[in-house]
């Protein structure tokens, strides 16, 4: 049925004992308007007017529902990182030379080789790793010369740069502080984004936050969790991770779980879960809640597609990948919320 709450007061009214079901496509067309609501409100944020035609975003605006594994090439480079957007060149300027903010990576960001969010090294400039201009687009960065200015005037800061002032927002929508003042400002508008006491401290745990959640896969995995296996579980490593039904915590009540054992399939267990691993969350939910909802079996009903993840890990030739996944997620969840508790208090200075 139709989300409007009318339809649903009428339904029950003539049908007291059917089933309330919001039809999928309907669901679809809401988040699209929600995204398209939100797109035209930052093209309004950043240009002070209505959108134009000649705008990234209204451009960008059918590649937005896109989804990301059926993106091409080009737009994956639109797409990451977010400290940049990029524009195509003028028909004057396609044979301008290909320039690079650091000359000593340009051989490492020529064609194919051009560098994606994940093989960035945040522990340097990431205006150094980026072709200025790639494929026939020009790099334009995301932060106005105007808001860089402000900001070095308000910290008294002439060192302050663009990617400082990306991280620093970075952390800012992290703090703990900032997100429970602002719950529900956050839920239906952009973010105000406050000058805060202590900007290279936010500026600081900001890239390092980046670093870990761009680069999860590559993160150690959590020293305390342990792999657990029952005594008929098959030696073929491919039947003994495969997945068949929906991974769960151990349920250890009717609506009680045990966070700190989480149950891949009915031969493989991970034991050694910190509770805390779950205080972070990402839409309210922590990352192996993430991975409980969306690694299992499933079939579309209208269309009859299978998303089976097995056919991944065969991708990958890793039978245990998401075994491994999982562990690495216990140590990004635990490191996010020790770089999140070296952020200073709150501080918000009047305007």
């Amino acid at each position: 049925m139709d989300g409007v709450t009318g339809c649903k007061s009428a339904a029950a009214e003539e049908l007291p004992g059917a089933r309330a079901v919001m039809d999928l496509f309907h669901n679809a067309h809401l988040a699209g308007d929600g995204l398209d609501e939100c797109r035209r409100r930052t093209g309004q944020e950043l240009h002070h007017r209505r959108g134009r035609t000649t705008d990234p975003l209204y451009k960008a605006r059918r590649m937005l529902h896109t989804r990301s594994c059926l993106l091409t090439l080009r737009q994956q480079h639109q797409t990451r990182p977010p400290l940049y957007t990029w524009e195509p060149l003028s028909p004057t300027s396609g044979s301008e030379p290909d320039l690079f903010a650091d000359l000593a990576t340009a051989s490492e960001s020529q064609a194919d080789g051009a560098p994606t969010a994940s093989s960035l090294d945040f522990s340097r400039p990431i205006g150094y790793q980026i072709p200025v201009i790639l494929d026939g687009y020009r790099r334009a960065d995301n932060v106005t010369d105007a808001t860089l200015a402000s900001y070095r005037e308000h910290y008294g800061d002439a060192g302050i740069t663009k990617e400082d002032i990306f991280f620093y927002v970075y952390a800012l929508l992290h703090h703990p502080v900032y997100r429970e003042r602002y719950a529900d400002d956050l839920k239906k508008m952009l973010p105000h984004i406050p000058r805060a006491a202590g900007f290279h401290t936010y500026a600081g745990v900001g890239r390092e936050l980046a670093d870990l959640h761009v680069n999860y896969e590559r993160v150690e995995s959590y020293p305390s969790v342990q792999e657990e296996a029952s005594l008929h579980a098959p030696a073929d490593p491919w039947e003994r991770y495969k997945i068949a039904g929906e991974m769960s915590f151990r349920q250890v009540g009717r609506k009680r779980f045990d966070y700190t054992e989480f149950e891949y399939n009915k031969f493989v267990s991970l034991t050694g879960i910190p509770e805390e691993a779950q205080r972070y969350t990402v839409s309210q939910r922590s990352p192996l809640e993430w991975i409980i909802d969306r690694y299992h079996v499933k079939t579309d009903k209208a269309s009859g597609i299978v998303n089976d993840p097995n056919d991944f890990l065969r991708e990958q030739g890793c039978p245990d990948a998401v075994v491994d996944l999982i562990k690495r997620l216990v140590t990004v969840s635990m490191r996010t919320q020790e770089l999140l508790a070296t952020l200073p208090a709150l501080e918000i200075p009047e305007q």
